[in-house]
């Protein structure tokens, strides 16, 4: 039986780690392709999925139950690459060459590839707010409800985040193609 947020909540803070382990197992898939979008870097995705449940182990036992345990967890996602990129440079995305192939399916998924890159790229050059809404409502499926509660701001503000955030996003890529 799947159980709501809310009862694994309470079953925890009463001292279940089945429930505990329920909420991983919800989670923590969600958590890593989030962090693995964001940073590129498997391990710095699972040390980052690892920081967000070490801070829910902290921090349960204030949660009033005014989010899901999912909004709050992607707070502390957020939050958490928000401090990663002020502290260190994002890293390099190479194209292996080895990737190349004569085929032309090969080419083709390579160039896919590069655009998929080229678009992560320019993500991460949007302003910490509009990254952040963009990622978690295209990549991550979030509502804007939800993207509201985890960014701590109102439904307009996520509007204006996500509006920004694609006229931002096509100037990034248009400047790219010209080598602006």
């Amino acid at each position: 039986m799947v159980k709501d947020d809310e009862s694994l909540l309470k079953e925890y803070l009463k001292g279940d780690e089945k429930a505990f382990s329920m909420i991983i197992e919800k989670y923590e898939g969600k958590l890593l392709n989030f962090f693995y979008k964001m940073c590129r870097d498997g391990e710095l995705a699972k040390d980052f999925t690892q920081e967000v449940f070490l801070r829910f182990i902290n921090g349960a036992k204030n949660l009033r139950g005014e989010s899901s345990i999912g909004t709050w967890l992607f707070r502390v996602a957020t939050n958490i690459l928000i401090d990663h990129k002020r502290k260190f440079n994002p890293p390099k995305i190479d194209i292996d060459e080895s990737d190349a192939s004569v085929s032309s399916k090969a080419e083709y998924l390579i160039e896919k590839r590069e655009l998929k890159d080229e678009i992560l790229k320019a993500i991460k050059k949007l302003p910490d707010a509009q990254q952040n809404a963009l990622m978690l409502f295209y990549y991550e499926g979030n509502s804007l409800e939800e993207i509201g509660k985890i960014l701590n701001c109102s439904l307009q503000n996520v509007k204006n985040h996500l509006f920004r955030a694609k006229i931002n996003l096509a100037q990034i890529l248009k400047e790219g193609k010209n080598g602006v």
